[in-house]
C-alpha cells in the first residue's frame, strides 16, 4: 500500500498505470533508467553492471548503437545455493542463459567452485546447451543417501567454441521427489 510521500515509477498501459515504489537512493553520478513522466522524466532504477575496463558483448541494434548483453569473462555465477520439492516428475528449472568469450584455450566447466573445477551437488540432473550440443550429467541409480542425485565433474568443453558462447543450464527432476542445487554456489569457469 503507498504511503504519502512515497516515491513511485509509473509505467502507463492501456488500462492505467503500473507503479511500484522507488526504494533505492540516487547520488549524482550514478547511472540510471529514466521514464517519460508528465513532469519530464523520472529515475526508474540505479543500473549496475559493467563499468569502464569490463570486456562486454555488444550487439547492434535496429535504430543505431549497441546493447551490452553480457560481461564476457569467466568465472559467471550462475545461482546460489537451493533446494525444494519437484512441483511434477520431469520438472525444469531453467538458471539462465550466460554469454562469455573464450579463447579455445583451457576447459569449460560447471563447477561448485568459483576458481578450480570441482563437484556439483545436484538433484536429479544438471543440463548444459548451447547452439553445438547438449550434455546432460545424471548419475544412473542411488547415492549413499538413497536418493537420485548427480555428483561429479561437469566438463562442458566439448559444446563450446573459441569465440563468443551462449550456455543455458538447466536443473532437471527425474523422480518427482527433490529438485535443487547445493551445497553452496554454481558456477561456470574457465580452467
Amino acid at each position: 500500500m503507498a504511503e504519502s510521500g512515497d516515491r513511485r515509477a509509473f509505467i502507463q498501459t492501456k488500462t492505467g498505470f503500473l507503479s511500484w515504489p522507488l526504494k533505492t537512493s540516487f547520488a549524482v553520478g550514478d547511472r540510471v533508467i529514466l521514464v517519460p513522466s508528465y513532469r519530464g522524466y523520472e529515475v526508474l532504477e540505479k543500473l549496475s553492471g559493467p563499468v569502464p575496463g569490463d570486456r562486454v558483448l555488444l550487439f547492434p541494434q535496429k535504430a543505431g548503437g549497441y546493447v551490452v548483453a553480457s560481461q564476457t569473462h569467466l568465472p559467471i555465477k550462475v545461482c546460489d545455493y537451493w533446494h525444494r520439492s519437484a512441483a511434477y516428475m520431469g520438472e525444469v528449472v531453467d538458471l539462465g542463459t550466460f554469454i562469455f568469450s573464450w579463447n579455445g584455450y583451457g576447459l569449460i566447466y560447471l563447477s561448485s567452485s568459483k576458481t578450480v573445477a570441482a563437484n556439483l551437488y545436484v538433484d536429479d540432473a544438471i543440463r548444459a546447451i548451447t547452439p553445438h550440443g547438449t550434455l546432460n550429467f545424471q548419475q544412473i541409480g542411488f547415492n549413499p543417501f538413497g536418493n537420485e542425485q548427480f555428483y561429479g565433474l561437469a566438463n562442458i568443453t566439448s559444446i563450446c567454441r573459441a569465440g563468443n558462447n551462449s550456455v543455458t543450464v538447466q536443473i532437471y527432476d527425474r523422480f518427482g521427489q527433490g529438485l535443487g542445487y547445493y551445497p553452496d554456489e554454481l558456477w561456470l569457469i574457465k580452467v
